[in-house]
């Protein structure tokens, strides 16, 4: 955990948010069931002050502030893998066991056109507790976004 950035509790993800010359750089929707349920919670990658990814974070859904953005509640987050440029994390397109889950976020090896099974770090999302669970990489296949997934 990283309780001592000062970063838990409600805030918005985005560079104004975060403090200690944090920035959030990348998020995606992790929810399951019904589309009012989609966003329950997202996984975003968080990057220090110069610009390199220090922090993937997971936080649940608050609500709209005054201006129609939307607030979270930052509710865990890991450090950032460290990985070469072969490596890249993938969240929101990946499946668990052969079936599609978009609370699995997982390294996979570059290049990323098909689907991959995950480079020896994989996590998922609880979407009970907003906490992160480790799982085994083998259990783990995902898919680059734009990629050829045939």
């Amino acid at each position: 955990m990283h309780a001592g950035l000062g970063i838990f509790g409600a805030y918005r993800f985005d560079c104004a948010a975060l403090s200690n010359g944090l920035s959030e750089e990348f998020g995606a929707c992790v929810g399951k069931g019904p589309p009012s349920h989609i966003c329950d919670y997202s996984v975003g990658i968080i990057s220090d002050a110069g610009g390199k990814p220090a922090l993937v974070r997971t936080g649940r859904y608050q609500g709209l502030d005054s201006s129609g953005r939307a607030r979270w509640l930052l509710t865990d987050t890991l450090a950032y893998p460290r990985t070469s440029d072969e490596r890249v994390l993938i969240y929101a397109t990946c499946l668990l066991n052969g079936q599609p889950d978009p609370s699995v976020f997982a390294l996979i090896d570059k290049p990323e056109e098909q689907a991959k099974r995950a480079a020896g770090w994989a996590y998922r999302v609880d979407l009970a507790s907003g906490k992160f669970v480790k799982l085994s990489p083998a259990s783990v296949k995902c898919y680059q976004p734009g990629g050829d997934n045939d």
